[in-house]
């Protein structure tokens, strides 16, 4: 216990001791510092945005098909714009021809 009271004591009396110990500045230089100028000049700069992001459709249709044939043409592109009723493929009409004969 006499131990701890005494290194309490020390701590107590010498602690405030090394605080109050200001380190000193250090020297200001005297040498000029050296400075790039420029002449600023008026120019058109482009604006870009980055970003990272998911793309989503407003509207989205799936296509499924009704009958088994073979794909003889494709009468629109991708992303154009189609109304109801509009002819959107063509279809290889034998394999339909063949199964009302049969």
């Amino acid at each position: 216990m006499k131990r701890a009271t005494s290194a309490t004591l020390y701590l107590i009396v010498l602690l405030p001791a090394a605080c109050d110990k200001q380190i000193p500045a250090p020297a200001p230089s005297t040498a000029p510092v050296q400075v790039d100028v420029v002449t600023p000049q008026q120019r058109d700069v482009p604006i870009i945005h980055r970003g990272v992001g998911t793309l989503r459709a407003n509207q989205v249709a799936n296509i499924a098909p009704e009958v088994l044939g073979v794909l003889t043409t494709m009468n629109f592109t991708d992303g154009q714009r189609v109304k109801s009723g509009d002819t959107l493929i063509t279809l290889d009409s034998d394999i339909q021809t063949a199964a009302v004969a049969a």
